[in-house]
C-alpha cells in the first residue's frame, strides 16, 4: 500500500479502533492506513501524523485549490494537466509570494494526496461544429445557466448589477459614402487617409441599466506618453503593450478598477465576458471571490450572438467611429491618426455611440435583461438532421406508405424523437447545490489553446490626474495616486 494516501481523520479513526481491540489488518482494509504505520504510532505516541517532506501549500490551502479546480470543472473549463499546473503555480505565488513553476511530479503527488476528490480521465472526441458552433443546444444551455444564475443571486430585478465587458479594436479605416456619378461611371474611389491596419484596443464595460464605465484604452507601444492621455472620456485609463492587445496583467489591473467602480453596487454582481485566456487568472478569480463578483464566460465562437455589447452597441459604434475618422482626415489633412488626438476622438465616440439607450438595447437583444430564453434563435446555425433523425423520418415515411392504399399518406413529424446533443456544462440540479456566488462559470473554455497570451509584456498604465471625475453613480477614486487599481 502506498504511504501517505490517507487523511488525518481516517488515521485517527483507524488508530482509535486499533487501540480498542481491532487488528491492524482490519483497520487497514477499512481506512486504507498501513498497518505498520498504526503499530509504529502505538509504540511511539510522540510521532507526528504523516511523513515525507513538507508540501508547498498547507492542507487548508490545497483544499481551497481543490475546490477551485472542481468549480472550474463544473463550469466547463477544460482542465488539462498543463492548465492545472499553470493555475496551481499562480495560486502558490499568490498565497506564499514564492515564484514557482510546478511540474508533472508535483501534479502526480498532488493528485495522489487528493485522489478522493480529483482524478484524471481521457477525453472523448467531439466534432468541432458541435463544440464550437452556435447551435440550438448551446443556445438553450446558455440561457438555462443564465436563468439559474439570475434567479439564484436575485439579479432578475437588478439590471444595475449585471455587467458585460469586452475589448474591441478601433482602426484608422474611413467610411465610404454614397455619391452621385454619371450613368457611364462603373467605379468610384475615395482617397483614404488611413491604411485600416492601425488598431487601438479599448476595453468597454457597461451594465443592463445603461450605465457605461470609463474606457480602458491600450496603445501599441513600449512606453506610455502622458500626452496620449488627455481629452478622453471622463475617468478614462490608458496603457500600452507591445502588441496593443489586452494581456493577462492588464486585464487584472482593469478588473481592480472595475471593483472600485462597483464598490457601492449591491452584491452579488454578475460580469459577463468572453472566454479569452487573458481573462482567467488566479488573481482575478480571488479578487472576484472577495468582492462577490460572478464571472460568467460566454461559449466559444458565440460572442456575436450572446455578448450584449457585441449584438447592438459595437456595430453601431464602429460605424460612428468610421465617420469620426473620416472627418478627422478631411479636416486635418493627415494620413494617420496621431496618438495625441485619439483621446479626443474617443470622447466624441463615447458621447454619441455609447448612450444608455444603445447599451440597454444590447442587453435586451442578447436576452440577458430583461431575461428572454427565446432570444437569438435567428442566430443559430442550421444543423443537418442527425442519422438517428433521418432513420426515424425514413421509417415514418415507409410506414405511412405501407399503411395506405389509395389515400395519400401523411406522416407526423412530431413522432420523430429529437436527438439531444451532449452539453458539457453542469446540470442545473448540480449547480443548485453549489455556492456559485464566487466561481468562474464557463462554457468549454480551452485555456491551453490560448496559453500564448502574453502576460510579461512591458505594460504600463496611466490615469491622468487632471481628468474630471466620472459622473456615473458609481464609487470612484480617480484622484488616487495609485495607478489603476493595485492588488490588495
Amino acid at each position: 500500500m502506498k504511504r501517505g494516501n490517507y487523511s488525518k481523520e481516517n488515521f485517527l479513526k483507524a488508530f482509535y479502533e486499533y487501540k480498542n481491540g481491532a487488528t491492524s489488518s482490519e483497520v487497514t482494509v477499512k481506512y486504507h492506513v498501513p498497518g505498520s504505520t498504526i503499530r509504529n504510532h502505538k509504540s511511539n505516541p510522540t510521532m507526528k501524523i504523516g511523513g515525507g517532506r513538507p508540501t508547498l501549500l498547507t492542507n487548508d490551502q490545497e483544499q481551497k485549490l481543490v475546490e477551485l479546480l472542481k468549480n472550474l470543472e463544473v463550469a466547463g473549463v477544460r482542465l488539462t494537466k498543463l492548465v492545472v499546473m499553470k493555475l496551481a503555480s499562480e495560486y502558490v505565488q499568490l498565497v506564499t509570494s514564492k515564484f514557482v513553476e510546478l511540474g508533472r511530479k508535483w501534479l502526480k503527488n498532488f493528485l495522489e494526496r487528493w485522489q478522493g476528490e480529483l482524478k484524471v480521465i481521457r477525453e472523448e472526441k467531439i466534432e468541432a461544429s458541435r463544440r464550437n458552433g452556435f447551435t440550438e443546444d448551446v443556445r438553450r444551455g446558455w440561457f438555462e445557466k443564465l436563468d439559474l444564475i439570475l434567479r439564484t443571486n436575485n439579479l432578475i430585478t437588478r439590471p444595475h448589477a449585471i455587467y458585460n465587458c469586452d475589448e474591441t479594436g478601433f482602426s484608422d479605416e474611413t467610411s465610404c459614402e454614397m455619391i452621385v456619378v454619371s450613368h457611364e461611371t462603373k467605379h468610384a474611389y475615395e482617397q483614404s487617409g488611413g491604411s485600416g491596419k492601425n488598431f487601438t484596443t479599448s476595453l468597454i464595460c457597461g451594465n443592463a441599466a445603461g450605465e457605461i464605465l470609463p474606457p480602458f484604452i491600450i496603445y501599441p507601444a513600449k512606453i506610455l506618453n502622458p500626452q496620449w492621455t488627455f481629452g478622453g472620456p471622463p475617468g478614462s485609463s490608458f496603457a500600452v503593450s507591445d502588441s496593443g492587445w489586452i494581456t493577462k496583467s492588464l486585464f487584472s489591473e482593469w478588473f481592480n478598477r472595475f471593483v472600485e467602480h462597483t464598490r457601492n453596487v449591491s452584491k452579488p454582481i454578475l460580469l459577463i465576458m468572453d472566454n479569452h485566456a487573458c481573462h482567467i487568472s488566479i488573481e482575478v478569480i480571488e479578487v472576484a471571490k472577495q468582492n462577490q463578483i460572478l464571472l460568467l464566460l460566454l461559449p466559444p465562437s458565440c460572442t456575436h450572438a450572446l455578448q450584449p455589447l457585441d449584438t447592438v452597441t459595437f456595430s453601431s459604434a464602429k460605424q460612428t467611429w468610421k465617420r469620426i475618422v473620416t472627418n478627422y482626415f478631411l479636416r486635418s489633412g493627415r494620413k494617420t491618426i496621431r496618438k495625441i488626438d485619439l483621446p479626443l476622438l474617443f470622447n466624441k465616440l463615447y458621447s454619441s455611440a455609447f448612450t444608455p439607450k444603445q447599451v440597454v438595447a444590447g442587453f435586451s437583444r442578447a436576452g440577458v435583461w430583461p431575461f428572454d430564453s427565446n432570444a437569438m434563435k435567428d442566430k443559430v446555425a442550421r444543423q443537418p438532421l442527425a442519422t438517428k433523425q433521418i432513420n426515424q423520418l425514413s421509417q415514418s415515411l415507409n410506414s405511412a406508405n405501407h399503411s395506405t392504399s389509395s389515400t395519400t399518406a401523411l406522416f407526423d413529424a412530431s413522432n420523430i424523437t429529437p436527438v439531444t446533443l451532449s452539453y458539457t456544462s453542469a446540470s442545473s440540479s448540480y449547480l443548485h447545490n453549489q455556492n456559485i456566488s464566487s466561481i468562474v462559470l464557463d462554457f468549454d473554455h480551452n485555456i491551453e489553446n490560448d496559453l500564448n497570451c502574453i502576460s510579461n509584456e512591458n505594460n504600463s498604465v496611466f490615469i491622468p490626474k487632471t481628468q474630471p471625475k466620472n459622473n456615473l453613480s458609481l464609487s470612484t477614486n480617480l484622484d488616487s495616486p495609485s495607478l489603476f487599481g493595485q492588488l490588495m
